[in-house]
């Protein structure tokens, strides 16, 4: 018996690393492919509007999806080789230091201090996941749909279903937005009319305060000028009003606009949400094929369509919520965000699906999510953002380590001119050798004295 456990824990462990491997390079190409398809993005902004076409339409695109669609593959086969988790933490891993590189490289995007702090943690978490890794076992259609029943995967379904639809809700070009918006105002309509009603009267006030300041400054004018300084006064209190509604009218699009930069994230988010969905149903179609390759046939069960179904329209949301992110941000940006939800939804939806609970698993996740967060500063440290305040402690250490000497020669003062500094060795240096200030009176005097005399005799 314990022969054939290690020969098939060796197995397990053998399936381990070859879906690694197999995820490693599926990665590698699926990120190349979303690389292309960023560059059919651009190429198509370039265009003037009114020759833009649709993504879908794009040659380009298309050919950067070949490279997806065989990533997803690979994808695929190492869900059967492999846990889920492994692959999704040795997946992301890959993708996010093949990004760096070829974002880098190809869309001459610069590259930041915490993308380089952030490759390592990364690394570092996916190693501890391959050193920790459960071993991927074999089921049936059956026994894959009992383990939706289990409550720790349907929490975790509906933290990933809240998620979605809050996510959602924020983007501000979405349906449910306008939504969001139209039954905050129905909830909130009794504040809204208030405050626009007080905001409507001080309009009201301030073009009667400009009309009596026209009147004090116009005394002394002619009674037409008054007349006509009158009506001019009417005209401008209602345009004043007009103009105010108006302007209330577009608060909603004035908030879609301020919105409008979280979008590329958002959609990352959506995309990695999505992703993490997507990696259950990716492992559980690729276990029942592997099942019915194996003799079991299990196209008789309804459950492999199912799962078959549920995973292409996983894999099509995911891919649309990438590409609506791409069109509007960098993929410096993007894809770090769509990790760091693919990683944490991935692994943990993992972990709750099979029963996997692996203590190692958890430091591996801390890691990459660390790693992720510094990768995820990326705009930040290139708009020259002070990150943690790390810049200005540089600063302040650096001009503590330079000796005196050598900032006066940098500010250009003399030895005779450069100040005294007052640093703690020198305080304490005055306090051990303190100077009497009567002797210094007394030998002044006396060198006085003594040049007087000499000049006396001369």
């Amino acid at each position: 018996i314990n022969a054939e456990y290690g020969e098939s824990y060796k197995e397990m462990s053998a399936g381990n690393a070859l879906g690694a491997i197999v995820s490693i390079g599926a990665s590698i190409l699926s990120n190349i492919g979303t690389n292309i398809q960023k560059e059919a993005h651009l190429r198509n902004e370039a265009r003037p509007e009114e020759k833009r076409i649709p993504y879908i339409k794009s040659p380009l695109w298309w050919f950067g999806l070949v490279g997806v669609v065989v990533g997803a593959i690979g994808d695929f086969v190492a869900f059967g080789l492999a846990s889920q988790e492994l692959v999704v933490a040795v997946g992301c891993a890959a993708v996010l230091v093949c990004n760096v590189v070829v974002s880098t490289l190809w869309h001459k995007e610069r590259f930041a201090w915490s993308d380089i702090v952030g490759i390592v943690f990364v690394l570092l978490g996916a190693i501890i996941f391959a050193l920790a890794a459960p071993a991927s076992e074999d089921f049936t259609a059956s026994q894959l749909a009992e383990k939706f029943q289990r409550p720790a995967f349907i929490v975790i379904l509906i933290i990933q279903f809240i998620c979605m639809i809050l996510l959602i809700s924020t983007i501000s070009t979405s349906r449910l937005y306008r939504l969001r918006i139209r039954c905050q105002y129905r909830c909130f309509r009794e504040i809204f009319e208030s405050f626009t009603s007080m905001e409507q009267k001080t309009v009201r006030m301030e073009a009667r305060l400009e009309q009596l300041e026209n009147q004090l400054a116009q005394m002394d004018m002619r009674m037409s000028k008054y007349i006509s300084s009158l009506e001019e006064g009417s005209d401008s209190n209602e345009s004043c009003i007009t103009r105010e509604t108006s302007l209330s009218s577009l608060i909603e699009e004035s908030d879609r606009v301020e919105h409008a930069e979280l979008d590329p994230f958002l959609y990352a988010a959506c995309s990695g949400t999505m992703g993490g969905l997507m990696a259950v149903f990716a492992g559980c179609s690729s276990k029942a094929l592997k099942q019915s390759f194996d003799g079991d046939n299990q196209f008789t069960n309804v459950w492999t369509y199912i799962f078959i179904i549920a995973l292409v329209g996983c894999i099509l949301l995911q891919t649309h919520f990438l590409n609506k992110a791409m069109m509007k941000g960098d993929l410096m940006s993007v894809i770090p965000t769509f990790q760091a939800f693919w990683i944490v939804f991935g692994v943990l939806s993992g972990m709750a699906f099979y029963g996997h609970s692996e203590g190692m698993s958890y430091p591996g996740l801390l890691i990459m999510i660390v790693g992720v967060f510094f990768l995820l500063q990326h705009p930040r440290v290139l708009a020259g953002v002070d990150v943690f305040g790390l810049e200005a402690r540089i600063e302040a250490g650096k001009t503590c380590c330079v000796p005196s000497s050598a900032r006066d020669k940098e500010l250009g003062l003399s030895d005779a001119d450069s100040p005294t500094p007052d640093s703690p060795c020198s305080a304490a240096s005055k306090q051990d050798n303190p100077v009497d200030l009567d002797t210094v009176v007394n030998m002044n005097s006396g060198i006085d004295t003594s040049d007087q005399g000499g000049r006396s005799e001369m």
